[in-house]
């Protein structure tokens, strides 16, 4: 266990939680901050958990970058201009609580944007039963390749402000069984390629597509809320559908 004690810790090399069937825990109420690069390594095997800490970056490099298993219990993670997460391999990630706050500001000369939770693998799984996760210029998930994420439980709260909330693509599969997903600007969930499912919970967007689905995607509905939009973007008078089927979808 790492205790951070209520301290503040700012760290010029990361943290490295090595290969092996082993447990780092980090809690206590602290800081840490990252001067360079990643502020977490977790390697395959080995399992990292998050509890009653904060963790905040305003450089290039993920917070947390992961193969193994990542367990975030409670605290607050904040990125100002990266992922929080970058999921990769096989790497399982399950968070359960806590408020995970991603990109708010682009980094100098740039516009490109970096998803809050990146899951970058075909066998990656993301599993999300609680917690308020939040992005206000990037995707808040993004399902880059064949990777799974399962979204649940009454106190899970996903958004974003300015983009697409989830973005599903390649062989990806988005599993909606509770919480509630929202956007403002973009759509809720955008699918290329790959398959949503919504079982319960609420969708919806304020001024955009719910579900937007391309390519050869395919989405599954047996119960759930889903609400569209109920505003215009500013200084536009364009309307939305709730579910948009686009090219093969």
């Amino acid at each position: 266990t790492l205790n951070t004690n209520g301290k503040t810790a700012k760290m010029r090399n990361a943290i490295r939680n090595n290969e092996g069937e082993h447990t780092l825990k980090i809690t206590g109420g602290g800081t840490m901050i990252p001067l360079v690069g990643y502020l977490i390594q977790n390697f395959k095997g080995a399992t990292l958990e998050i509890d009653n800490v904060n963790l905040e970056s305003n450089i290039e490099g993920s917070l947390i970058k992961n193969t193994g298993t990542l367990n975030v219990k409670s605290g607050n993670l904040r990125s100002l201009t990266s992922n929080i997460i970058s999921n990769h391999e096989a790497g399982q990630v399950n968070i359960s609580g806590g408020t995970l706050v991603g990109q708010s500001e682009y980094k100098e000369g740039s516009t490109s944007t970096y998803p809050t939770i990146w899951n970058n693998g075909n066998e990656g799984k993301i599993k999300i039963t609680g917690g308020n996760i939040s992005s206000k210029l990037s995707n808040t998930i993004y399902n880059k390749a064949g990777g799974t994420v399962d979204i649940s439980g009454d106190t899970t709260n996903i958004s974003s402000e300015n983009n697409t909330t989830i973005f599903n693509s390649a062989t990806g599969r988005i599993n909606i069984t509770g919480g509630n997903i929202s956007s403002k600007l973009g759509n809720t969930v955008y699918n290329v390629g790959g398959t949503i499912t919504l079982v319960e919970g609420t969708v919806k967007a304020l001024q955009a597509n719910v579900i937007n689905n391309r390519g050869e995607g395919q989405v599954n509905i047996s119960g759930g809320e889903i609400i569209g939009q109920n505003e215009y973007q500013e200084g536009s008078t364009d309307s939305y559908p709730v579910i948009y089927n686009n090219d093969d979808g």
